[in-house]
């Protein structure tokens, strides 16, 4: 498979899925997972409901670093807030310290 024919695909909680209609442009991740630029699958992880999206940016760096544009992109109103939405979708802490990915998308309508 040469490298313009991989497709990401990004699982989602309901919730977190219910926020790209509502203008949810990024999602931050834990250092875990690689993502490259190009097509990608979101995909709602109780009924497999998928929306198509194009990843145009990827940015790694510790949690520590992130700012509140960055929370809100990922449609969360503080750093807090999207701190203990990781800690839920990961089931462990999330310090200051660990690398993140911030994949931005736009939806394919």
């Amino acid at each position: 498979m040469s490298e313009k024919e991989v497709i990401n695909k990004i699982d989602f909680s309901e919730s977190n899925f219910n926020m790209l209609k509502q203008g949810k442009k990024t999602t931050v991740r834990l250092d875990e997972e690689e993502f490259s630029l190009g097509e990608a699958l979101l995909v709602k992880v109780a009924s497999k409901d998928v929306i198509r999206a194009e990843i145009t940016e990827v940015r790694k760096l510790r949690f520590g670093d992130l700012g509140l544009s960055d929370a809100v992109a990922d449609g969360f109103n503080s750093v807090s807030e999207l701190r203990k939405e990781l800690e839920k979708c990961y089931q462990k802490p999330i310090n200051d310290y660990d690398v993140v990915n911030v994949v931005r998308f736009n939806l394919i309508e």
